[in-house]
């Protein structure tokens, strides 16, 4: 493990530049290919410098890094899955908890066409990740509170990888819609929060989502089972859900990591 931690750290890349692009989700699949070809390596014997993340002219104090030891406590003992934040839209992260408040509206009878202005509020920095004001692409409107409020407003399922096209981004009913909504920052609120106020010829309303708050197991079920079909399909993401239980077992979890990471 160690061998392989090193050789990854020296392929490091990832450029936040890349948002909007294709190229944003490939640093995550660059970043996994790397991980699985070092520890392929490591496995065969290639050996490297096994100081490469937290000593001199390694990792951390090349990359403006803290180099903190305690950073390695827990490694291999704890777990971090069961604090996992799960995305149910097919868009920048920043996104979500607006997406999450608009639902909430919807769901209480909102008609979009009554819609006058949106006024969207969230933590600042957000505001320099995903607030492409009028973007025209559908890889553009991943990053873009105006474009997909007003597609959550409409409707539209922004859990679909097939909304997020082109077309979709230019038109005209949402881009109509998308002129009326301003976007603020507000220090008040933290990285997973955002608030929204809908004014309509009847009045404002208004929806606020916490990302951090949790969610009931049964809730959680049915999101990610909803998100699996858009993925795999119904048939595969059934098949899916119907093992789950059994990969489970009475012990929870903790039987259910075990099957994961000892399995061939």
């Amino acid at each position: 493990m160690a061998e392989a931690l090193s050789l990854t750290a020296t392929r490091a890349a990832g450029l936040k530049s890349q948002f909007g692009t294709m190229g944003k989700p490939l640093n995550a699949g660059f970043a996994a290919e790397v991980g699985t070809t070092c520890a392929l390596l490591a496995f065969h014997g290639a050996s490297s410098f096994e100081g490469a993340l937290d000593e001199a002219q390694g990792f951390g104090p090349t990359h403006a890094g803290e180099a903190r030891a305690t950073a390695w406590d827990g490694l291999g003992t704890d777990w971090s899955f069961p604090d996992v934040s799960y995305k149910f839209h097919a868009c920048c992260h920043g996104l979500h908890a607006m997406l999450e408040a608009i639902a909430g509206l919807r769901a209480d009878g909102l008609d979009p066409a009554a819609v006058e202005s949106v006024v969207i509020r969230t933590h600042p920095r957000w505001l320099a990740v995903c607030n492409k004001p009028a973007p025209e692409t559908g890889l553009g409107a991943k990053f873009s509170f105006r474009l997909t409020a007003a597609m959550g407003l409409s409707g539209v399922d922004t859990g679909a990888l097939e909304t997020f096209s082109d077309g979709v981004a230019q038109r005209p009913d949402l881009v109509e819609l998308r002129d009326k909504v301003r976007v603020e920052g507000d220090p008040d609120l933290t990285d997973m929060q955002a608030s929204v106020a809908v004014r309509t010829d009847g009045g404002t309303r208004e929806a606020a989502h916490d990302l951090a708050a949790p969610i009931a197991p049964e809730t959680l079920a049915d999101s990610l089972h909803r998100k699996a079909v858009t993925l795999l399909g119904e048939e595969k993401a059934s098949a899916v859900q119907a093992a789950i239980p059994a990969l489970v077992g009475e012990d929870g979890p903790a039987s259910l990591y075990a099957t994961l990471f000892e399995s061939p």
